[in-house]
């Protein structure tokens, strides 16, 4: 097993020790959660589909009001050497540090920068994913945090996958505040209808750059994709559902609740990405 801590990042421009990073508990990206972040992966080092990657950090650094890094892939290109390391996942972070005064309200804490490598890991347990539906705690909505945008509020994604830890679920779907589906812990989600349209959730989650991967390979092949609300009775009507995520690309999903579904277009789909990787 890698020993994570011991491998060697890149921050502020200076290359350390993961455990060397320096975020402290009195940083505003800990405490505050003031800080946005990006995970790629790699492929033949090179990171894939990094133009929508960049395209949504930029879009998040904005948002948060944090500098992007402009020279990831060069730095991943170091860092790959320096730890002699082959295909990784890539976290791209900034965030705000201690600010001088120490109060809450002075927002002109240092920003922080940071990219760093660790081993792939799988989202799934089995062949197939097994997910429930986590009711007690909703989604944040796009009124509260645009979710397109990435952040470490995860408190509701956390409790949806001990939710699903703790009744040997894979992971768990949460819903919004209307009841729609929206995404889960790390991973977006999409059905197949009877009418073998694509279908995804279009409010209160994340810009997912596996879903628009598939979007660009339905348009390819014929396939209608739409974004809209899906209420879970149009989720269990649907013939096929799979996730959607960097590190398992596209994923069937074998059993939502008691519902069981296909996998024959969403086979065929994943064959497509495979082409695209």
């Amino acid at each position: 097993m890698t020993d994570v801590l011991n491998l060697t990042a890149w921050k502020n421009n200076s290359f350390t020790k993961i455990k060397d990073i320096g975020l402290t508990i009195l940083d505003f990206g800990f405490i505050h959660c003031d800080a946005t972040y990006d995970v790629m992966k790699t492929k033949n080092n090179e990171i894939l589909f990094f133009d929508y990657h960049y395209d949504r950090y930029v879009e998040s650094c904005k948002y948060f009001n944090f500098n992007p890094i402009t020279n990831i892939q060069e730095i991943v290109n170091e860092l790959i050497k320096k730890n002699n390391v082959d295909d990784v996942f890539v976290w791209v972070l900034n965030w705000r540090g201690i600010p001088p005064s120490g109060s809450p309200r002075d927002l002109n804490g240092p920003e922080h920068q940071c990219v760093y490598v660790k081993p792939y890991y799988t989202i799934k347990k089995s062949e197939d994913m097994i997910l429930g539906i986590h009711k007690d705690n909703r989604r944040s909505s796009d009124d509260v945090i645009p979710q397109k945008y990435k952040n470490f509020s995860w408190i509701e994604l956390t409790k949806a996958q001990k939710f699903a830890n703790e009744n040997d679920y894979d992971s768990a779907i949460l819903l919004d505040r209307e009841g729609h589906i929206t995404e889960g812990p790390g991973f977006g989600i999409c059905f197949i209808d009877k009418n073998n349209t694509v279908i995804t959730p279009k409010n209160n989650c994340l810009q997912s750059v596996t879903i628009n991967v598939v979007e660009d390979i339905c348009k390819n092949i014929g396939l209608k994709f739409v974004r809209e609300n899906i209420t879970v009775a149009e989720a269990f009507s649907a013939k096929e559902a799979f996730i959607c995520s960097t590190s398992g690309g596209i994923t069937p999903i074998k059993t939502l609740n008691h519902i069981s579904y296909k996998n024959d277009k969403t086979k065929n789909l994943m064959e497509y990405f495979d082409k695209e990787k």
